[in-house]
């Protein structure tokens, strides 16, 4: 069942302001005049805002941003200290840069709050009106919290200048409604924010994690194109909602110190617990390769596996999808070609992940023939981008992933 604006919304509905003063007829108070003077301040006062310290109002439009404002402190202060890095044409264990990216995309909103907003309510989604609205931005525990939040959302909305309506920020995620732009059945709005099922769209609750390595990672300045661009993407235009962690010169044992695997407060574990993904897409192993071709740590590399599926399962995701090492040409020093090694630890994968209830997915048969840069390891942009379309078409392992019409838009 649709939501229509136009005939469903009725003022006062989502915010209901109360007088918190009340005129006196009394002629012991003063004369008509003064009575009346002030009976004329006291309604078209600001006193019925005065206990209220956020507005429930409704997404009508939403847009991604990829600049610094002023409402994005973290965004707008690395801006004016943080340089570009260009796509490195080797990328190695070396790189060890963890830097906050000042470009990495967020989403603004329009929220349409009718107790407030002089003028009308959009009609359509490309509504001229509807640039005019302030633009909203979300708060940082939203924002981990839901990630993008879909047009139809229900949201609460607090100022930090009530007195003037300035730096308007969503603080609180209600559920959604499907928004209709006329004709359709009414319904309550005040079902949506009181908890009533029946009513209510599902919002944007279905989560992807993509963990990985450098094929994955999109630079300190989140530049790189990488699959980390493209499959988010993908996923984001099939009404997804998706987090990516990825670094490069780690895995499953090399570097796993950054993931923080087994530690509650790590950062992988402390994604999953905080933004609760039916789905991870791990693409980890490549820089595993080295360490796995001396000696025989066939068992010690199948217990870290164990560690990392048991610690994404505790987290409730009821999905693993692992992608293995992609197909290298690199020839080491030593004469011996590198995906040797990688097929090593693709063997090991391939073996006993599918013991834990893990799908694992051979990435040579995507990426043999894709044109590889000088390292023989990495691929130019054209090329991440054939491999991600090749991973969403026919019966490709993402072809089937998909959220739900109208969870995101």
């Amino acid at each position: 069942m649709s939501f229509d604006l136009n005939k469903s919304l009725v003022w006062g509905e989502l915010n209901n302001f109360q007088e918190t003063q009340a005129g006196s007829a009394s002629r012991r108070r003063g004369d008509g005049r003064s009575y009346l003077t002030r009976a004329l301040g006291e309604t078209y006062s600001r006193d019925s805002l005065d206990s209220v310290q956020e507005f429930h109002g409704i997404v009508v439009a939403r847009r991604m941003l990829t600049r610094a404002a002023y409402q994005k402190k973290g965004p707008f202060i690395l801006s004016s200290t943080q340089q570009t890095s260009p796509v490195p044409a080797t990328a190695t264990d070396a790189d060890e840069s963890e830097t906050l990216s000042a470009n990495q995309p967020y989403y603004v909103y329009k929220v349409y709050i009718p107790e407030l907003e002089p003028r009308p309510h959009p009609c359509s989604e490309d509504d001229p009106v509807i640039p005019t609205y302030k633009d909203v931005y979300p708060g940082s525990k939203v924002e981990a919290q839901y990630g993008p939040l879909p047009v139809g959302a229900v949201v609460r909305v607090a100022y930090s200048d009530l007195q003037n309506m300035l730096d308007p920020m969503i603080i609180g995620y209600n559920g959604s409604i499907q928004l209709a732009w006329g004709g359709t059945p009414e319904i309550s709005i005040r079902n949506v924010y009181q908890g009533a099922p029946a009513t209510v769209t599902p919002g944007n609750d279905q989560k992807v994690v993509l963990v990985g390595d450098s094929q994955t990672d999109r630079g300190s300045s989140n530049s790189w194109s990488t699959l980390g661009k493209y499959i988010p993407e993908t996923l984001t235009e099939r009404n997804l909602n998706v987090r990516t962690l990825a670094k490069v010169g780690r895995g499953v044992i090399a570097s796993k110190e950054y993931f923080g695997i087994s530690s509650p407060s790590g950062r992988l574990p402390e994604l999953l617990n905080t933004f609760k993904p039916n789905l991870v897409i791990v693409e980890l192993g490549g820089n595993d390769s080295d360490w796995g071709s001396r000696g025989d740590k066939k068992s010690t590399y199948e217990a870290e596996l164990k560690l990392w599926v048991d610690t994404i399962k505790a987290a409730g995701v009821s999905e693993i999808k692992w992608f293995g090492p992609s197909y290298a040409t690199k020839i080491l020093d030593s004469g011996v070609a590198y995906d040797t090694q990688r097929q090593r630890i693709r063997d090991w994968q391939s073996a006993y992940l599918s013991t834990l209830g893990v799908t694992w997915y051979d990435m040579v048969p995507y990426t043999k023939d894709l044109a590889i840069k000088d390292d023989g390891v990495h691929f130019p942009a054209a090329s991440y981008k054939t491999w991600t379309e090749s991973l969403f078409a026919g019966s490709g392992p993402l072809a089937s992933v998909r959220g739900q019409a109208g969870a995101s838009t």
